[in-house]
């Protein structure tokens, strides 16, 4: 039905059709519209009626809203009122808080208050009489010994006070310090380095109280320490007739300074007198200095000392200057003395104690400064002083402060008393001790003994002999025995073994006077010496029996050495000095014999023996600021001992090194030439110049200094242990991209190592210690972070030798259980237990090598050096020779086709990897810088060896590696994957079969043993350097050396760690080569410590030795060290494997982690951690040079 269908049969019906259909679309549009038009009529509708009611909602809205605006504005009103009347109440509950709290806080003052203002009452009437006597103590008491002041005090100044008419009342029991000084200011002196005596005590008040210029009588030098600790930089430091004294005198007055004349003399220069007077013109603002008149500035201050033990200065002289004496009493030599040989033998317990005297002045001097600023805010105080909420909290502040070091002070008595119990064993020590520089040689020489008692004697024989040899060796041959009976009477009188009348009457020899002898045996004046002894208690009737038993004494008398013989019948029980009274008057002629057998019963046979002490012996306990005086009688010539000396230590005329000049004689000698010339050449001159300069790093000389250039080396090179180490390492490179990574990373490895092993050999050149890396680290490190810094360090160090030398351990293991399987053809496979047997003897094995004398390691590292060059001559020439052809690889295999074998699927990251056996090979050369000590011109010694043995490396290395790639085949994943877990194994045993191969890695087994002693060496040192400092668990017993000057107990101890640590072995190889990671990162941090501290300080402290870049060449290299050493770290922490699964994880972080965080904690731990007792290398010591600060050279901390 379509009307084009229909129009070709009629026009008329096709538009019907097409009507209809218009109709039928018009019904249905219809259909669908007309609901819709309906629904919006009724829409218009509601909206219509909607907005009708919305216009009625509006208008009701308008007048809630008015309603609501009119009562907000009556609440805002009401809130504000509550609130201020809430603010008000708060204030005034704050307020009344606040007096509570400052009521609460000053009740504990009160009564302390209280009594003080009761005692200023009294001490209305007494304080003129007071500072009459305090006056007169200050201007005239300094120059009295302790003896003569207090009986000054007591017996005349203050009975002539109360005698005057009317009498000047003054305190009872005053104290001068009291009035003068408090607690906190002599906290402050003794934290300065004042002795803490009552005598030095009252020396620093009368210096800083005078009003004359002090002049310190100081032959020990104990107050010039003082006293440039206490000014620092403001004080200059003068010697009269210096060149050009009286411009820096000059120009101290203009700027203000604090001038210290230094080791006057009786007598001063007449130009200084207006100085000494003060004598100022123009109103005070100029004096005349010569024939110039300067500018005085008014905080210009003037202290003069001097050495003279007894100086007689003129009475102008002390009327212009306050008298102080400064010589050191007994009592106080005693404690300074019983100090350093605590020091030396209990550095722990010497260091505590030091620790606690410091925080006890530490607590004085906060309480002073919280008590001052709580009084100063009360006496400032405006107003209603209830609202300062800073005074109440600085109140509450000083309490709490108080409570806590009241607390810390109890805990402080009980420890002070446990370490004084401690120190006391060391007394009788340091009461027998005269000289200090004696009794620090004289500790060097007693014998060691564990038992503590045993110990001081040794410590009192030593030090009597050397104080003896020190004296004796400057008397004449007739004053000698003199000497030495003072000596032994003197001892014997501290010990109360003999009575001080016996002493007296043989000294002097009294006699009863006008008596005759009734014996023909003895004359009268002896007869007279009789009836004075006979008056004595223990010789009463001693008379009547030499009359009535004449025969019997006769005698004796008569006897050829009767000092040998006893006394007849009862009186020979008598002590040996009562025997020597009685030989006073019976033998007088043989006195010097019975003296000479009294000292030798008393102190021994070695105090009596006519022994020439050895020039050279003399000569070693010289300095160079410590002449030697010979004294000489006619006919006597020392040059030739001299000259024959000099020959040995490579001193001659020849050679212009040696000077004979005589008194009067005019001869020039050129400075710079002497100076050059002056080196001995033997190792004995070179030790004798090492000595000096430890000693001036601040260490007494312990080891024996017996390596030279060839042990030295041999010690860096073997412990690289370069064959060896190459056969269990490359396994490492050849899995990270054939044999191009093989290769080219050894070289670049290398290369990159030695900038390290420059920055390291400068800093070792500069500071030649067996400290090493810690050392330099406190050297470098500013105070502030010193301590923590070389706490961290020496443990990075000390763990990461101990864990190279567990890795080279277990790689010997492996290579050892690698021969026994090549022997038999593979059929042998080791379980972990055999590896751990095997293990624990080779420990046992190296521990007890490394323990031997230093003489024999020293030849036996010069015979590794020769024995590691066969070895690896061997290994070349062997696997060049016996490779077959078939196994033979061409140049571009070995140097250009690179082949990822699928540890790592990036190409250069598996490149990057391979650095990792050069770092493991050659890690280890800085421990030559751990026998500095022991080395023979250790500043070019160390430098050398480090850098030398990894030029060797370098290139015997690469010889070795490009020899095994050249051998090896390129089937790459079957060396990977060998039954012996070798690849180099699996080479040799490729190209030499089972017997050569078998013989070759025995030999390079031998070679990794004496690696694992290279190894355990300086592990060894450096835990003795650090135990001497006082920083690892149990020092005291871990830095004593064995009778041949080896610290046996340090290298047991590390390798019982190492033992301890081997037992990861039985865990799985994945806790073990953790480990071998560790030994690396942890060595390399120690490393970049030192570097890193000298380019963030630009530290002063370091200068630079024999072996030196220069300045900016010096810095560029250390950056560049670092740059890798950190680079390579981050190597380490990452897996060897791209996907790896537990076994291949590397856990080296967690380990390196856990080894920071528990020394961090150890540190750190309250009361017992590090932070309580180390403080960094610790000076054992004690240099005396001019032009070195006193301050600096005795200070205790390095």
């Amino acid at each position: 039905f379509q009307p084009d269908n229909i129009r070709s049969k009629s026009a008329a019906a096709a538009g019907l059709c097409a009507w209809v259909i218009n109709i039928v679309k018009f019904y249905e549009v219809y259909c669908e519209v007309e609901p819709k038009r309906l629904a919006l009529e009724k829409a218009n509708a509601e909206l219509k009626a909607a907005r009708d009611k919305l216009e009625i909602v509006n208008k009701q809205v308008a007048q809630l809203e008015e309603a609501l605006a009119k009562l907000t504005a009556e609440y805002d009103t009401a809130m504000s009122a509550k609130q201020k009347c809430q603010e008000e109440a708060d204030r005034t509950a704050y307020t009344i808080s606040l007096a509570n709290r400052l009521v609460g806080g000053l009740a504990s003052e009160n009564v302390r208050w209280r009594e003080a203002v009761a005692g200023y009452r009294l001490s209305e009437n007494t304080t003129p009489g007071d500072v009459l006597l305090i006056t007169a103590f200050v201007s005239y008491m300094g120059c009295f010994t302790k003896t003569y002041r207090v009986d000054l005090m007591e017996n005349y100044w203050r009975p002539k006070l109360s005698e005057l008419n009317p009498p000047i009342p003054v305190t009872a029991e005053i104290d001068p310090l009291t009035l003068l000084v408090d607690d906190a200011v002599v906290a402050g002196w003794n934290n300065e380095g004042l002795p803490s005596d009552r005598m030095s005590t009252e020396n620093a008040t009368v210096l800083t109280c005078c009003e004359r210029w002090p002049l310190m009588i100081d032959p020990q030098l104990q107050g010039i320490k003082w006293i440039k600790q206490r000014f620092g930089e403001r004080i200059k430091v003068i010697r009269l007739g210096q060149k050009q004294y009286l411009d820096k005198i000059e120009q101290a007055i203009i700027d203000g300074s604090v001038l210290l004349l230094e080791n006057i003399d009786e007598s001063i220069e007449a130009v200084l007198d207006p100085l000494l007077g003060r004598n100022t013109i123009k109103k005070g603002k100029a004096i005349k200095l010569g024939d110039k008149e300067i500018e005085y500035h008014p905080g210009f201050r003037l202290i003069l000392q001097t050495k003279l033990a007894n100086p007689h200065y003129k009475p102008e002289m002390q009327a212009q200057t306050t008298l102080i004496n400064f010589t050191v009493t007994k009592d106080g030599l005693e404690d300074q003395l019983l100090a350093d040989v605590v020091a030396k033998e209990r550095p722990d317990l010497e260091r505590l104690k030091s620790d606690l005297t410091k925080q006890q002045n530490e607590f004085k001097i906060t309480l002073k400064k919280l008590e001052d600023s709580l009084l100063a805010r009360l006496s400032s105080a405006e107003g209603n002083f209830l609202g300062d909420t800073e005074l109440v909290e600085n109140l509450e502040n000083t309490k709490r402060t108080a409570t806590e070091i009241e607390e810390k002070v109890k805990e402080a008595k009980v420890t002070s008393i446990k370490i004084d119990e401690a120190r006391e064993l060391y007394r009788p020590a340091a009461a027998r001790a005269t000289f200090k520089v004696v009794f620090a040689s004289a500790i060097e020489r007693a014998e060691p003994d564990e038992d503590v008692k045993k110990r001081v004697l040794n410590l009192i024989d030593s030090i009597t002999y050397s104080t003896f040899i020190y004296t004796t060796r400057g008397l004449f041959e007739k004053h000698k025995l003199i000497f030495t009976s003072q000596m032994a009477f003197l001892i014997l009188l501290v010990q109360k073994e003999i009575d001080m009348k016996e002493l007296d009457f043989l000294l002097r020899f009294p006699i009863v006077p006008n008596v005759t002898s009734p014996v023909d045996f003895l004359n009268d004046f002896s007869w007279g010496g009789i009836k004075a002894l006979s008056q004595m208690s223990e010789f009463t009737n001693l008379d009547r029996d030499i009359e009535g038993s004449a025969k019997r004494w006769k005698k004796f008398v008569e006897m050829e050495a009767p000092e040998k013989e006893k006394l007849p019948q009862e009186w020979k029980n008598k002590t040996p000095l009562q025997k020597l009274c009685m030989m006073r008057a019976l033998r007088p002629d043989r006195m010097l014999y019975a003296l000479s057998l009294f000292v030798e019963e008393k102190l021994g046979k070695q105090f009596v023996e006519n022994r020439a002490v050895p020039f050279t012996k003399s000569y070693d306990e010289t300095t160079p600021s410590t002449p030697v005086f010979f004294i000489l009688s006619p006919g006597v010539d020392p040059i030739k001992d001299v000259e024959a000396l000099g020959k040995k230590l490579g001193f001659s005329s020849n050679l212009k090194t040696f000077h004979n000049i005589s008194l009067g004689q005019v001869m020039t000698i050129d400075n710079k030439t002497v100076h050059s010339t002056a080196v001995p050449s033997t190792a004995k001159a070179n030790a004798l110049s090492d000595d000096a300069q430890l000693i001036d790093l601040g260490y007494t000389p312990e080891l024996k200094r017996v390596f030279s250039y060839l042990s030295a080396f041999g010690q860096a090179w073997g412990a690289q242990g370069l064959a060896p180490s190459i056969a269990g390492s490359l396994v490492f490179s050849l899995g990270s991209g054939g044999s191009v990574t093989a290769f080219w990373t050894w070289i670049a490895g290398c290369v990159m190592l030695i900038t390290v092993a420059l920055a390291l050999g400068e800093l070792g050149s500069s500071m030649p210690t067996s400290g090493g890396v810690y050392y330099w680290v406190a050297k470098l490190t500013p105070v502030k972070y010193r301590p923590l810094f070389c706490w961290v360090s020496a443990y990075m160090v000390i763990l990461g030798y101990i864990a190279f030398y567990a890795s080279t351990v277990y790689f010997t293991t492996t290579m050892f259980l690698a021969v026994i399987s090549m022997g038999y053809d593979g059929a042998y496979v080791p379980n972990k237990y055999h590896d751990y047997g095997v293990y624990v003897g080779f420990c046992i094995l190296t521990c007890a090598m490394t323990a031997l004398p230093s003489r024999i390691l020293s030849r036996l590292n010069q015979f590794y050096v020769f024995y590691q060059a066969a070895v690896c001559l061997a290994l070349i020439l062997a696997m060049a020779i016996a490779t077959p052809k078939s196994n033979r690889n061409s140049a571009k295999f070995v140097f250009v086709e690179f082949q990822n074998t699928g540890f790592w699927s990036n190409n250069v990251w598996a490149w990057f990897l391979g650095l990792l056996c050069p770092v493991w090979v050659v890690s280890g050369f800085e421990s030559s810088s751990t026998l500095a000590e022991e080395a023979s011109n250790a500043s070019r010694v160390v430098p050398f060896a480090m850098i030398s043995s990894l030029l060797a490396s370098l290139f015997i290395g690469a010889a070795i590696i490009i020899t095994l790639l050249f051998t090896m085949g390129q089937n790459i994943n079957s060396l990977l994957e060998s039954k012996f877990e070798q690849p180099v194994g699996q080479m040799l045993y490729n190209g030499l079969g089972t017997k050569g191969s078998v013989a070759l890695f025995f030999f390079m087994f031998i070679a990794f043993v004496f690696n694992d002693t290279n190894l355990l060496f300086p592990a060894s040192r450096e835990l003795f350097a650090f135990s001497r400092d006082g920083g690892f668990p149990f020092s005291g017993y871990l830095r004593v050396l064995t009778s041949n000057k080896v610290p046996r107990r340090c290298v047991w101890l590390c390798g019982f760690i190492s033992i301890i640590i081997g037992l990861l072995m039985l865990v799985n190889n994945t806790a073990i080569t953790a480990i071998f990671n560790l030994a690396v990162i942890a060595l390399y941090l120690g490393y970049i410590a030192p570097l890193a501290s000298r380019l963030i300080w630009l530290r002063n402290d370091f200068h630079p030795g024999p072996f030196y870049l220069g300045k900016r060449l010096s810095l560029i290299n250390s950056a560049v060290a670092i740059v890798w050493m950190v680079f390579i770290i981050i190597l380490l922490l990452f897996p060897s494997y791209q996907q790896p699964n537990a076994q291949q994880m590397n856990y080296a972080i967690v380990v390196i982690g856990f080894v920071i965080i528990a020394s961090l904690l150890y540190y750190y731990f309250p009361k017992y951690g590090g932070k309580t007792f180390f403080h960094g290398p610790v000076r054992t010591a004690v240099v005396v040079m001019e032009g070195v600060k006193d301050d600096e050279r005795h200070d205790r901390w390095i």
